[in-house]
């Protein structure tokens, strides 16, 4: 049975996984508190292996941060 809009939905389907290592990696970035004060962690996830390809602490994070961590 299709939907009302005629598509079918891709909810459920999940990431297509890469099929060999460093195919795609992942950027997450979150909050750290160390001693009160908060940082940003910044890591690259390999998405084949899942492996934590590089991490860096950072007290500031702007689009350029992360192009610089990226490179």
């Amino acid at each position: 049975m299709a939907p009302r809009g005629g598509k079918s939905s891709r909810k459920g389907k999940g990431f297509e996984q890469p099929l060999r290592p460093h195919e795609h990696w992942h950027v997450d970035v979150s909050y750290l508190s160390i001693c009160g004060t908060f940082f940003y962690l910044c890591s690259l996830l390999d998405g084949y292996s899942r492996y934590l390809v590089h991490w860096e602490i950072r007290e500031g994070m702007t689009e350029r941060d992360v192009e610089t961590i990226v490179q």
